[in-house]
């Protein structure tokens, strides 16, 4: 496995300013990470996007990171065997027109 992807790149980003998180806890989900910072005084990572529309739709306040992330790159990445398989193939081709209709409405 690729070493990179071992470490989440937010967590390499905190690192390379000797920095790390305090995670209180772990949720599956932004949903309940919201849903529990509202009654606390804890804080959740996530995106841009997201964070706007939890604030607007619950009231909660948006904070900038305390430092500059840049871009983020995506990979999708699957064994070589699984090339062929049509339900790859298909989630592949999904995944890519999503990204660019993305793209050109950003």
């Amino acid at each position: 496995m690729d070493a990179d992807l071992q470490q989440p790149f937010f967590e390499q980003s905190l690192a390379q300013l000797s920095r790390r998180r305090v995670l209180a806890m772990e949720v599956a989900d932004f949903g309940a990470a919201a849903s529990i910072c509202r009654h606390t005084d804890l804080l959740f990572t996530c995106s841009a996007l997201w964070a706007s529309m939890a604030a607007q739709a619950s009231g909660m306040v948006v904070k900038p990171l305390p430092f500059a992330y840049g871009k983020v790159g995506y990979s999708m990445v699957h064994h070589q065997s699984g090339s062929r398989d049509p339900a790859l193939q298909w989630l592949k081709a999904t995944l890519l027109s999503g990204f660019k209709q993305s793209i050109s409405l950003g």
